[in-house]
């Protein structure tokens, strides 16, 4: 129970002055339930009265820090081993005020003391989640619900806070608070229930990826007999990349300077502002970012991809963990539509159709290259996973058990987990044949299936064909009787595309292009 006390006394003195007061407080990530991450410095932060003595304990570490001009005040609590078991953070703040005493020449002060007091904080592992429709999409709504329910008391140590989805089109400054709350799992029975609800901006259910991502934490700590309690901050909303990105970033970028010139809402940074932005500095361990269905089509996807890694690094102050889920096949939103979970008719009719040059084709290379240019970055592919007429596909636990993989690798330290999907590393022309070397491998390609399916290939005239392909090791030979003498290749590209190669690990390869454009 977060708990707050204000004491206050009066000691006579020979000054003078006065000073507004403002009560002590707290962004909302800061609540009961928390989850601080384990093993590295934890800030602190919030408002006081200027100039007030803050005072934060935890754990047996007290710092200290005194509130600026503004009232603002931060401390950085020591790296914090992981716990299990509730414990107790306190907050107090002091400060003096000084005013006249009646009926004399003297002056007081008043001593002011109040204190915020949390008594069920836990220590474990944080990470961010971020993302579209597909991001906030409720457990309940994935397959596998009921035996996932069944399972659930097992991991009683995850908690998520739920950010609010503030109105990006509405914010203009950064904001330096959150709609949130922590707590033990929320879930409803019915679809789309992570989802705005009548009273509050403030999801329901928590979102599927988040939860089995989570338990395939708990799941391999647990493996090695560790409990360590796990905490999502999920931070989503119906938007495009660019309003993610901080407007610092974006406006170092020439392509995202170029939008956020035009007047876009969506491309001026907004929804960092109004919901990443407060998070800064929360200690956590990573990110998992799944959007880019909004942004289908867009050939500067990429640019704005590597700026909002930049930024959010930049304003973490580290290159944490990042990890991309690749959008899944997908042609036509035919499943019905809901309000408050769809984007808007004309940018789903946008999207519909025309397999062959969809909007999700350029998305999922962008993701490919932005995993593959920037360091500690984790690409989830997901090719397999999509539904044709569904643009929420429901095999969430499949994603969030790809993306566990990387964080076991990239984050913890599994360094000969079979965790990245099998990319292309080499590609080479001879006379009539195409070869392309896959790194990722795993002890050699497997088809799944009968056929190597899914390879084209294309001549000096540009028009792919369809092609053959042999499988051996780590390489794939392709050859198509109508091109004699191929300058390039491609593999699942289609919005809902033929696969066929996956690793021994089972994880399928990412669709890809040669030359890139």
């Amino acid at each position: 129970m977060k708990r707050k006390v204000i004491a206050m006394c009066l000691t006579a003195i020979m000054t003078t002055g006065a000073f507004a007061a403002q009560e002590l407080r707290m962004p909302g990530m800061f609540s009961e339930g928390m989850v601080l991450q384990r093993d590295m410095p934890v800030p602190v932060w919030g408002a006081a009265h200027p100039g007030a003595t803050v005072a934060v304990s935890l754990l047996g570490q007290k710092e200290t820090a005194t509130a600026d001009e503004q009232g603002r005040w931060r401390v950085t609590l020591k790296p914090l081993a992981a716990t299990a078991e509730r414990q107790s953070l306190l907050v107090a703040a002091t400060h003096e005020t000084v005013i006249p005493i009646p009926n004399t020449k003297q002056t007081g002060k008043i001593k002011t003391e109040e204190f915020l007091l949390y008594t069920n904080v836990l220590v474990g592992e944080v990470w961010i989640v971020c993302g579209q429709s597909n991001a906030l999409m409720a457990v309940a709504s994935s397959d596998g619900f009921d035996a996932m329910k069944a399972e659930a008391p097992k991991y009683e140590f995850i908690r998520t806070a739920q950010i609010s989805r503030r109105n990006a089109h509405t914010v203009k400054e950064p904001q330096d608070d959150v709609q949130s709350y922590w707590g033990p799992v929320k879930w409803e029975d019915s679809r789309y229930s992570a989802l705005r609800n009548t009273t509050s901006d403030i999801p329901g259910g928590c979102s599927a990826i988040s939860y089995y991502f989570a338990r395939e934490l708990s799941k391999a700590f647990s493996a090695k007999g560790e409990v360590i309690p796990i905490g999502m901050l999920e931070a989503t909303n119906i938007i495009r990349v660019e309003s993610w990105i901080a407007p610092e970033a974006a406006a170092a970028d020439p392509v995202m300077k170029e939008f956020a010139g035009k007047g876009y809402p969506w491309a001026t940074g907004r929804s960092y502002l109004a919901n990443i932005g407060p998070l800064v500095p929360y200690a956590m361990r990573g990110a998992i970012y799944y959007q880019g269905e909004m942004n289908a089509g867009d050939l500067n996807y990429r640019h704005g991809l590597n700026a909002l890694i930049r930024s959010w690094r930049a304003a973490w102050g580290s290159e944490f963990p990042f990890l991309v889920v690749q959008l899944p096949g997908f042609i036509e939103h035919k499943a019905g539509t809901d309000a408050r979970l769809d984007m808007d008719a004309s940018t789903l009719k946008a999207i519909a159709g025309n397999d062959e040059k969809h909007g999700f084709i350029t998305v999922r290379e962008a993701q490919r290259r932005a995993a593959r240019e920037n360091p500690n970055v984790g690409l989830a592919v997901t090719i397999d996973l999509g539904h044709p007429t569904d643009i929420h596909p429901p095999r969430k636990r499949e994603v969030a058990e790809r993306l566990a993989l990387l964080a076991r690798r990239l984050a913890y330290g599994e360094k000969d987990l079979a965790a990245e999907a099998p990319s292309p590393t080499e590609t080479t022309f001879s006379g009539n044949t195409c070869r392309v070397r896959f790194a990722n491998a795993n002890g050699g390609l497997v088809v799944n299936g009968k056929d190597a399916t899914g390879f084209e290939l294309a001549g000096a005239d540009g028009v792919f064909k369809p092609a053959t392909a042999a499988v051996k090791d780590d390489t794939v030979t392709i050859t198509a009787t109508e091109v004699t003498a191929p300058t390039a290749v491609r593999y699942a590209w289609r919005g809902y595309p033929e696969w066929s190669l996956k690793n021994a690990a089972g994880l399928p390869a990412t669709p890809f292009r040669y030359p890139e454009e």
